[in-house]
């Protein structure tokens, strides 16, 4: 294994995740680890790593809906059926004044395009492609 910081982490986190209930015996060992081996100077940049992936661990079990307006709130539970949504995930409304109407929708790295702009470019393409 070349010991850099980035498969250091990725070690780490693929141990962490293997037995999430021993989480700090895991961190300290591999701490001891990079000590007995001098890595230690590595263990900024795999604490920064760490926090990148944990950012976007985040990002992902985040559903966002841009939209113009309010939602009703049974328009946000239709949106949540058709994503998928994890009762325990959060959800960000995002108020984004370039949507004309309607909703852009991210869940775990899908995007559902409910916007009248989106729309309005399928309408065209249709209508030049025929």
């Amino acid at each position: 294994m070349r010991c850099s910081s980035q498969n250091l982490a990725k070690k780490l986190l693929k141990s962490i995740k293997t037995n999430p209930k021993k989480m700090n015996e895991i961190a300290d060992q591999f701490i001891l680890f990079c000590h007995q081996k001098n890595l230690d100077y590595l263990l900024p940049n795999i604490l920064k790593y760490l926090e990148k992936k944990i950012a976007e661990e985040k990002e992902e079990k985040t559903l966002s809906i841009k939209i113009k307006n309010n939602l009703s709130s049974s328009m946000i539970e239709k949106i949540k059926k058709i994503s998928g949504f994890n009762k325990n995930d959060k959800i960000k409304i995002i108020k984004d004044q370039k949507i004309l109407g309607g909703f852009i929708a991210q869940y775990q790295n899908k995007i559902f395009d409910a916007s009248v702009n989106h729309n309005l470019s399928l309408l065209k393409n249709k209508l030049i492609n025929e």
